[in-house]
């Protein structure tokens, strides 16, 4: 990548942080605005994937989370309209930028960015293109017991065990649902932390205002925003996520896109890939570019590279 910059633009929570990458050569380029998943995560903590977005010549931008790094405001208090409302703040930040094409900004949404990215360009008629990396097509509250299942079974609990968690998750969801007080879930939440599962089923829930999160976010169904598309999209998983049903997802995806009547899109699955695409149990020495399933950097770039009007790369 060439010029990286800090830049500022309006948030949900007032004044919001951001890094712009730039690519080499001349613009203007394409812009990607990155979507993250859930947490508190800044726009420091993005690791390589700035970069291997914007391998073809794309700009990237990526900005804090209320909370985090520079930025005012608590995560735990947005909804997914609101992370929806930052993002198209941050796609027409990027739009104005000098050296990008206002006409070819898209977004790219892994993880829970998967659900906010395509709310976002069925709102924002700014959106050129949506990318999507580990997206759910089932709900919040479903996409959590399936991945609570299975952390279950990773770390040995069984039987008794893993039946006992899994209803106290159905709990706490039919109780946050019918609309109970954060607070008083939270004070079942504590009564069970010497419980062989909490660790797993109740995991990140320090405090009653991530179950606040998790109360505004469980049954948003993201289909009818899939269905209601007009731009290109591509979304793509890895067949061994443990986090997301991949394969029900892509077929959830394919079901709404045709619905729509949706024709520009590619749907993905890559055998081997985890919550990231990369494989399992790599060499230490691979660099973690070189760790993605088979053909899943390419199948990306060759995308960007279409939707984005990039030309190809001189090899000759």
């Amino acid at each position: 990548m060439g010029d990286s910059q800090e830049l500022t633009f309006r948030g949900t929570a007032g004044t919001t942080h951001a890094i712009l990458e730039l690519p080499d050569g001349p613009g203007p380029h394409p812009g990607v605005v990155l979507v993250d998943g859930s947490g508190g995560n800044s726009r420091h903590e993005w690791g390589g994937w700035p970069r291997w977005v914007g391998w073809p010549g794309v700009a990237t931008l990526r900005h804090d989370k209320p909370g985090t790094g520079d930025t005012a405001g608590d995560w735990r208090d947005q909804s997914f309209d609101d992370r929806a409302a930052d993002t198209i703040a941050a796609v027409a930040a990027l739009a104005a930028c000098d050296g990008v094409d206002g006409d070819r900004v898209g977004i790219w949404g892994a993880s829970q960015g998967g659900w906010v990215a395509p709310l976002v360009a069925s709102r924002s008629p700014q959106v050129a293109f949506v990318g999507l990396l580990s997206a759910s097509g089932v709900t919040p509250a479903a996409q959590e017991a399936f991945r609570i299942e299975r952390a279950l079974q990773e770390r040995g609990l069984a039987g008794s065990e893993a039946g006992a968690g899994m209803e106290w998750f159905h709990e706490r969801t039919d109780r946050l649902r019918a609309g109970e007080a954060p607070e008083s879930v939270f004070a079942s939440v504590q009564g069970h932390a010497a419980a062989p599962w909490a660790g797993v089923v109740d995991e990140g829930l320090d405090r009653p205002a991530a179950l606040a999160f998790i109360q505004r976010c469980f049954d948003f169904d993201v289909l009818p925003a899939l269905a209601s598309l007009r731009c290109p999209l591509m979304a793509m998983w890895g067949a061994a996520d443990t986090l997301v049903p991949a394969r029900l997802s892509r077929e959830l995806f394919a079901a709404a896109l045709a619905r729509g009547g949706h024709r520009d899109h590619e749907l993905h699955v890559f055998p081997g890939g985890d919550h990231g695409c990369f494989m399992a149990d790599p060499a230490d020495d691979v660099p973690r570019h070189e760790q993605f399933a088979p053909g899943f950097l390419d199948t990306l770039h060759d995308w960007l590279r279409r939707v984005g009007s990039i030309p190809a790369p001189d090899i000759g």
